[in-house]
Formats: C-alpha cells, structure tokens, sequence
C-alpha cells in the first residue's frame, strides 16, 4: 500500500465524523424525516467504498442502478445491498455484495476500515459503509440485471467544491455532485462527504 492509503487506513480508525459531514451532502428535509426512526426496527444493509489508482490518482468505484420500481431506481450508488441470513456479519454483506455486483473479489482489496452508519427513510434500511483499496480492479465487470453502468471516479473531484450542485423545486431540495450532468445525491453523497471530510482532516 501506498503512504496515502496507509494515511487514509490510519484515519478511518481514529476520526469518524459521523453526521456532521453527513449533513452537508444531506437533503433540506432530512433531519424531520429520521427524527422518529428507531434504528432497531431498520433493515441493515452494507455498502463498500472501493479505492483504486488510475494513473496515480486515487479513484472509487460507483454504479448506476438500473431502473425498476423502487426508490432508488437509476441512482448513482456503491456496490452493497441487504443484509442475508447467510452473511455472518456487515462486512460479510459488503464483500458477497460487492462480488455480485462488480465481481471484484476478496482477493484483489484490503479492507482499510468503515465510516458511519447511515439511516435512509424512504427504504427503511440502515446502511454500514466500509471501506477498501482495490490493489487489482481488472476483474470488474457489472451485473447487468441489476446494474445500468460503471463510474471510476476521481477522489479530486469530490474534493472540488465547484462540483457541487443544488436541486430546488417545491417538493424536494438538496445538494449533489455533478458528474458529467448525471447526479451524485442522497446516501451515497452523505458517505462520499464524511469520507472526504475525514481526509480533509489529515491533508491528503
């Protein structure tokens, strides 16, 4: 691993933000929408954060939903999903999701640590994010029945807060990355933004 990783390893043991960071990627209305959830009656789920280098810059890996009927058809998202009987614990979740989904194996990251939980209200589920660095991302490949497209995105553009926009309309209000006009927004936003406020915090 390169210093930076080892860098970014080190901090996620040592400076979860939690909802401070969340919040400046969250919707207007969200604080009145988890007011009453009770985080013992969510589903939990588990997603994976995957860093990788690509011409020596740090990148992570996003997919676009495919569309269906649900909340989140077409979003921008991470690999992960639900948790299952079979999976032993939250991170069990997030590595079996993220073969499924993008076949990247166990083999080819090391898992550097998680972020905070994070409660969605729309679909009842309470998301566990974690984190990992792809020494190898040359097995991925999308799983077409669930997945629209692929993103390898540069951490830098996180970063730049020029790449952040704001929706505004009577019924709904909040900011998001804008990545070659398509939206980066909601949960995977709030993960994105405690994840580059940790490593703001320790200048990488």
């Amino acid at each position: 691993m390169t210093e930076e990783i080892l860098h970014i390893k080190d901090a996620l043991q040592k400076t979860l933000i939690g909802e401070k960071a969340q919040y400046l990627m969250a919707p207007k209305n969200r604080r009145s929408l988890v007011t009453n959830l009770n985080p013992k009656k969510l589903q939990k789920a588990a997603v994976m954060l995957v860093l990788f280098y690509k011409n020596k810059d740090l990148h992570c890996v996003l997919l676009q939903r495919a569309k269906y009927i649900g909340p989140h058809s077409g979003q921008i998202c991470f690999p992960g999903g639900k948790k299952e009987k079979t999976d032993k614990n939250l991170l069990d979740t997030a590595i079996r999701e993220t073969y499924e989904e993008i076949h990247l194996s166990k083999k080819d990251y090391e898992i550097l640590g998680e972020l905070s939980p994070l409660p969605i209200p729309v679909s009842k589920i309470q998301i566990y994010p974690f984190v990992a660095f792809a020494h190898d991302i040359s097995s991925i490949q999308i799983d077409n029945f669930e997945t629209k497209g692929i993103y390898q995105i540069p951490i830098s553009f996180f970063k730049d807060k020029k790449n952040v926009l704001y929706f505004e309309s009577p019924k709904e209000s909040y900011p998001y990355y804008n990545y070659k006009q398509k939206k980066i927004w909601g949960a995977t936003a709030m993960v994105i933004s405690e994840f580059i406020e940790i490593i703001a915090l320790k200048n990488l």
